[in-house]
């Protein structure tokens, strides 16, 4: 029997642990990656969108393609000592792939520069802007993206966030590859999988386990695509859009049981944002969750252990946090 022909994939990613291990899990499969397209906000002293090449193309086939191009939106990064550098955008690099830092979508170098690369199909990890119509057609098995949540729930880019924040854990704890379309998250689903998200667990803990899982699907879809019996589905109806959380996103409800705003806390402590609560009157600025009790009552709503330490009456149980 003849084994498939390998696909070629062009990853679309950026600079972040979630990027960094689905593209591991693609190289550790063995797939052909053709480039690696990083996504690239602009410098804050740019004045405008207007990038720049950032040093010589190092591989020579390319170098044609980038000849008189003296106004591209795309730059090609070569510097493998930088220590700013995500390892596995060196190691890409390495082994002579092109890495290309994308800083606009709306550029005519982009298309023709997918179209030089002539990947089969392109994959997508964090990759932070909705892409157009025009280049989701490019590659001839389109883009599928891994996003963790169990869609239709959650969509949006910083889903694991929400889940901790609404408490979804059970019902929405999971990863799913679906096929990009014109709007966020909507597209056919190709695999979809629950991840345990336990009572304490940290975001890093979280995405670990969400990008592991995420990894794995990510190989069977391939595979299942080269073969040629790759079945996807329309996702249910329903679901839940929400946007980059702020600062007021961070509050805790005393209306929530102990138990969901300890496991938010856990969950979303890396992003470095106290935790406000209204409780009798006060408003406490809470650092990090402790502990909590699913059913212990406070004589009163809340109780200052000492010059760090709260208890807070929830409904029901009681957290134990520190200032």
């Amino acid at each position: 029997m003849a084994h498939p022909t390998p696909l070629r994939i062009l990853f679309w990613g950026t600079r972040s642990t979630f990027s960094g291990a689905i593209f591991r899990a693609l190289q550790n499969a063995g797939v052909d990656v053709c480039a690696l397209f990083i996504h690239a906000p602009p410098a804050p002293w740019q004045s405008d969108l207007q990038p720049r090449r950032v040093a010589p193309f190092p591989f020579p086939q390319y170098e044609q393609a980038a000849a008189g191009n003296t106004n591209t939106h795309l730059a090609i990064s070569l510097d493998l000592a930088t220590a700013t550098e995500p390892t596995f955008v060196a190691e890409t690099r390495q082994l002579g792939a092109p890495v290309y830092d994308i800083f606009s979508l709306q550029t005519p170098e982009l298309p023709a520069l997918i179209r030089r690369l002539h990947p089969d199909v392109a994959c997508v990890a964090c990759f932070p802007q909705r892409i157009p119509s025009g280049l989701l057609r490019l590659p001839r098995h389109g883009f599928f993206n891994v996003h963790p949540s169990l869609l239709p729930a959650h969509r949006g880019p910083a889903p694991l966030f929400w889940i901790f924040r609404n408490g979804t854990q059970a019902t929405a704890g999971g990863v799913t590859i679906h096929h990009m379309d014109a709007r966020f998250d909507t597209g056919l689903m190709a695999a979809q999988a629950a991840v345990a998200l336990a009572d304490g667990i940290s975001g890093p803990e979280a995405e670990q386990r969400c990008t592991q899982k995420g990894g794995e699907l990510l190989g069977q879809v391939l595979d299942a695509l080269a073969a040629g019996n790759l079945v996807s589905r329309p996702q249910p109806a329903g679901g839940s859009y929400q946007s980059w959380p702020q600062t007021k996103d961070f509050r805790l409800d005393t209306n929530w049981s102990a138990r969901r705003a300890f496991n938010f806390m856990c969950g979303v402590a890396e992003w470095g944002t106290p935790f406000a609560v209204e409780t009798a009157g006060e408003i406490i600025h809470l650092q990090r969750a402790i502990a909590y009790d699913a059913d212990q009552k406070l004589p009163a709503p809340v109780r200052h252990i000492d010059t760090s330490l709260v208890e807070l009456q929830f409904s029901p149980g009681v957290l134990v946090a520190q200032k």
